[in-house]
């Protein structure tokens, strides 16, 4: 029988196949090492992995800040977040229900130190690329120059609303003083609730002497103050503060629009919309204080408009540069993030509305002269009857002023010279303890139409208007302006402040 035999590759053969695949596999790994395809394929591996780490710390930064923030911890801006001092300036305290927010060059949370301007793309504490770092610098400018370039600390409610943060100050006003011609500001930032400053010298609450048109030393601003054992007489507040958050736009009804200016009793504070222009000085006061009793949210005071606007005028603000005047019905004007020189730093992080065409500002100051418009349009607990010396009446809520009981009649200007007068006397005899820190006697001449810096108007209340009003550009008003709401024109708009 015949059988076939199979046969196998011989050795030779296998020998030579396998040398022949050596070959082509040596060439084949040498083309990928002469090509960098491993060394890319490991750089593409590397890099991947770097921004997955760099993703997970930026996340975890940003958690664990927010986790010091809610705990009472520190910030990479040095010091901790209940207002303490960071060796330059009291950081900003932030209560439930605030967050930090920034503006930045683009999504990435980096800022343009060199042109602020480019800084327009909103980063909030709770994304990805905050960088804590970046949420403010207060920088003091030297010269002249408006460098535009300090940061003040922006904080958001939960409702939406914006806030900036005026830390704990002392100023000095060098030239100008008493003047209607805009001199200069010299700040001091204070050590937390302290009147230490940086290099830990005391600063007095006593107003110090006068040499021609010039401080000669600091005071503490008296907003900052504990004001009980003198009853509140400069707007001091009930305890030792390290700042206030000021709100960044004026008042407006939740439900207004750019095209409407809505009806709602309800606040925001948020750019771009109409602002709220129908207000009594007892409405403005009332809205205020119900908008967050847990933050003391109460309406601004002349000696919390005078820290704003001491601020906004030295060093650390516009560095003596006027502020452009809002001249459209919009809080911020029509684009806040392009209107920057509206705003009190001359960047987008500044306070806006300061001087606008919506008419003027109630705040909570008023003379006691006891006239029916107090009862008409005031607020609970107000000073209904006449007080000449009213230094024991005012509340941390609200700053009562004297007036002239022999003048206050007669035409407006002429009780307001005489109420003025009332006051700087008052001033004058009280030995250093009285009349300071609301941006009125400091930086005006008189109260005769334009006699205050930058020829803002300045009109002291009277029997016509008996409330304070601040901030409109019409006749001539502005960040040193001052005037009264009469019966004709008792409406206005308003601004909060928040004491957390």
């Amino acid at each position: 029988m015949y059988i076939r035999k199979n046969k196998g590759i011989t050795l030779i053969a296998l020998i030579i196949t396998v040398i022949v695949m050596l070959i082509l596999a040596g060439v084949a790994i040498g083309s990928i090492i002469n090509n960098g395809l491993i060394d890319k394929t490991g750089q593409a591996v590397e890099a991947y992995n770097n921004s997955v780490n760099n993703e997970n710390d930026q996340i975890n930064n940003a958690l664990g800040w927010f986790d010091n923030i809610n705990n009472g911890g520190s910030n990479d801006n040095g010091g901790s977040t209940d207002g303490s001092w960071n060796g330059t300036v009291n950081t900003p305290k932030l209560a439930s229900g605030m967050k930090a927010v920034y503006w930045a060059k683009d999504d990435s949370g980096d800022i343009d130190t060199e042109n602020p301007a480019n800084n327009t793309i909103e980063i909030t504490q709770d994304d990805p690329n905050f960088k804590p770092e970046n949420w403010y610098n207060y920088v003091a400018q030297t010269g002249t120059t408006d460098g535009q370039t300090s940061r003040w600390a922006n904080a958001i409610t939960d409702d939406g609303s914006y806030w900036v943060w005026i830390p704990r100050f002392a100023y000095e006003i060098t030239k100008g003083l008493g003047t209607n011609t805009a001199g200069t500001i010299n700040i001091k930032f204070l050590q937390g609730t302290t009147n230490k400053d940086s290099d830990g010298n005391t600063i007095s609450t006593t107003y110090p002497t006068v040499t021609g048109d010039a401080m000669t030393d600091y005071v503490v601003e008296p907003c900052f103050t504990n004001g009980t054992a003198n009853n509140y007489a400069n707007g001091e507040w009930k305890a030792e503060i390290a700042g206030i958050w000021v709100a960044k736009f004026r008042a407006s009804h939740s439900d207004a629009t750019s095209l409407v200016i809505g009806t709602s009793t309800t606040i925001k504070i948020v750019p771009s919309i109409q602002s709220w222009t129908n207000a009594t000085p007892g409405d403005s006061y009332t809205f205020s204080r119900e908008y967050n009793e847990n933050l003391e949210s109460h309406l601004m005071k002349n000696s919390e408009w005078g820290a704003v606007a001491y601020l906004t005028h030295s060093q650390y603000g516009r560095n003596g540069t006027a502020v452009t005047a809002n001249n459209r019905i919009m809080t911020g004007g029509n684009d806040y993030k392009s209107n920057t020189n509206q705003s009190s730093t001359g960047n987008i992080t500044g306070i806006y509305d300061l001087s606008s065409s919506n008419g003027w500002e109630n705040v909570a100051s008023y003379i006691t002269d006891g006239v029916a418009s107090l009862s008409t349009y005031g607020w609970p607990g107000i000073l209904t009857t006449a007080n000449e010396n009213p230094t024991g009446v005012s509340t941390p809520y609200a700053t009562a002023y004297p007036y002239n009981s022999s003048s206050d009649t007669g035409t407006a200007n002429y009780a307001a010279t005489n109420n003025y007068k009332a006051y700087k006397n008052l001033k004058d005899s009280s030995n250093g303890t009285y009349g300071y820190g609301d941006a009125i006697l400091e930086t005006s001449s008189s109260a005769n139409a334009t006699s205050s810096w930058f020829s803002n108007y300045s009109n002291f209340p009277n029997s016509a208007g008996p409330f304070f009003t601040r901030g409109s550009i019409y006749n001539s008003g502005g960040v040193f302006g001052f005037n009264y709401a009469t019966s004709g024109y008792i409406y206005g708009g308003f601004r909060i402040v928040l004491v957390p």
